[in-house]
């Protein structure tokens, strides 16, 4: 993903200067050289933008999958506890109970 990123800003950049070379070869004004390039970099910033959402995403996806397995580690080992001390305490009560009968 990086490199075709690196790849695709590169490219805006070349077209960047493409683009100013022909303005100033066809003689056009300054402020049109300025809005062209202005335009190229909005559009490399808009590009910047949507890497960033997506790479926002990716890492809150996996922040929530990573926290729900621990949960769920957690409350497997926590309830394997209650259920081991809840049948050791049931047999107690059983071996209790075959004593005094």
């Amino acid at each position: 993903m990086t490199n075709n990123h690196s790849a695709e800003k590169a490219n805006m950049a070349v077209n960047l200067a493409a683009e100013l070379h022909m303005s100033s070869a066809s003689h056009v004004t300054v402020l049109q050289r300025h809005v062209t390039a202005k335009q190229v970099i909005e559009n490399i910033l808009f590009h910047e933008i949507i890497v960033i959402q997506t790479s926002l995403r990716t890492f809150s996806f996996t922040f929530i999958l990573i926290m729900s397995l621990l949960l769920g580690i957690y409350r497997l080992k926590f309830n394997s506890f209650n259920v081991t001390y809840v049948m050791n305490k049931l047999s107690r009560k059983q071996r209790k109970y075959r004593k005094s009968v």
